[in-house]
Protein backbone atom coordinates (compact mmCIF):
# COMPACT_ATOMS: atom_id res chain seq x y z
CA UNK A 1 0.00 0.00 0.00
CA UNK A 2 1.42 3.37 -0.70
CA UNK A 3 -0.08 6.62 0.32
CA UNK A 4 -3.73 6.54 1.24
CA UNK A 5 -6.29 9.38 2.17
CA UNK A 6 -7.62 10.84 5.31
CA UNK A 7 -10.47 11.38 7.03
CA UNK A 8 -9.64 13.48 10.17
CA UNK A 9 -6.03 11.81 11.08
CA UNK A 10 -3.51 12.37 8.33
CA UNK A 11 -2.26 9.98 5.84
CA UNK A 12 -0.97 6.17 6.28
CA UNK A 13 2.30 5.30 4.48
CA UNK A 14 4.34 2.01 5.30
CA UNK A 15 2.90 1.71 8.57
CA UNK A 16 3.49 5.62 9.66
CA UNK A 17 0.50 7.51 10.17
CA UNK A 18 0.40 11.33 10.80
CA UNK A 19 -2.33 12.47 13.01
CA UNK A 20 -3.61 16.04 13.34
CA UNK A 21 -1.97 17.05 16.58
CA UNK A 22 1.35 18.46 17.49
CA UNK A 23 3.11 20.32 19.69
CA UNK A 24 0.33 22.57 20.62
CA UNK A 25 -1.60 19.87 21.90
CA UNK A 26 1.32 18.72 24.15
CA UNK A 27 2.50 15.62 21.84
CA UNK A 28 5.27 14.26 22.08
CA UNK A 29 7.74 11.52 21.10
CA UNK A 30 7.21 8.44 22.54
CA UNK A 31 3.33 9.11 23.45
CA UNK A 32 0.96 6.61 22.32
CA UNK A 33 -2.14 6.51 20.50
CA UNK A 34 -5.33 4.03 20.58
CA UNK A 35 -7.09 4.40 17.10
CA UNK A 36 -10.81 3.77 17.06
CA UNK A 37 -13.31 3.29 14.53
CA UNK A 38 -16.51 5.23 15.19
CA UNK A 39 -19.74 3.32 15.44
CA UNK A 40 -23.02 4.22 14.85
CA UNK A 41 -25.87 1.45 16.96
CA UNK A 42 -28.87 2.68 17.68
CA UNK A 43 -28.22 6.04 17.39
CA UNK A 44 -25.52 6.31 20.02
CA UNK A 45 -21.84 6.39 18.45
CA UNK A 46 -19.75 3.77 19.96
CA UNK A 47 -16.30 2.68 19.47
CA UNK A 48 -14.15 0.05 18.40
CA UNK A 49 -10.43 -0.60 18.79
CA UNK A 50 -8.57 -0.97 15.41
CA UNK A 51 -4.95 0.20 16.37
CA UNK A 52 -2.32 1.71 18.01
CA UNK A 53 0.23 4.35 17.34
CA UNK A 54 3.38 5.77 19.11
CA UNK A 55 4.45 9.21 18.03
CA UNK A 56 8.26 9.67 16.35
CA UNK A 57 8.66 12.93 15.31
CA UNK A 58 6.81 16.01 16.46
CA UNK A 59 8.16 19.28 14.54
CA UNK A 60 4.98 21.03 13.71
CA UNK A 61 2.33 22.66 16.02
CA UNK A 62 -0.18 20.37 14.44
CA UNK A 63 1.15 17.15 13.00
CA UNK A 64 2.90 14.54 14.34
CA UNK A 65 4.26 11.33 13.01
CA UNK A 66 3.49 8.04 14.07
CA UNK A 67 4.30 4.44 14.01
CA UNK A 68 1.43 2.25 13.86
CA UNK A 69 2.40 -0.45 16.07
CA UNK A 70 -0.34 -2.09 15.77
CA UNK A 71 -3.49 -2.87 13.15
CA UNK A 72 -1.79 -1.51 10.44
CA UNK A 73 -4.06 -3.35 7.85
CA UNK A 74 -7.46 -2.53 9.96
CA UNK A 75 -6.45 1.22 9.64
CA UNK A 76 -5.34 1.44 6.16
CA UNK A 77 -9.20 -0.63 5.23
CA UNK A 78 -11.05 1.90 7.47
CA UNK A 79 -8.98 4.84 5.56
CA UNK A 80 -10.03 3.19 2.04
CA UNK A 81 -13.91 2.48 3.01
CA UNK A 82 -14.38 6.59 4.06
CA UNK A 83 -15.28 4.98 7.70
CA UNK A 84 -14.99 7.73 10.60
CA UNK A 85 -11.66 7.06 12.61
CA UNK A 86 -10.54 9.07 15.87
CA UNK A 87 -7.23 8.60 17.80
CA UNK A 88 -7.19 9.13 21.31
CA UNK A 89 -4.44 9.55 23.89
CA UNK A 90 -2.97 6.20 25.56
CA UNK A 91 -3.05 7.66 29.47
CA UNK A 92 -2.25 4.55 30.66
CA UNK A 93 0.93 3.79 28.73
CA UNK A 94 2.57 6.66 31.43
CA UNK A 95 1.84 3.89 34.09
CA UNK A 96 4.04 1.42 32.28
Amino acid sequence: RDVLGSRGLGDVYKRQLYIHSGTYMGVKPGDLFMVYEEIPVGGVITRQKVGKLRVNDVSNPTVAKCKITKGNDEIADAFLAGRGLICVSDSKALFY
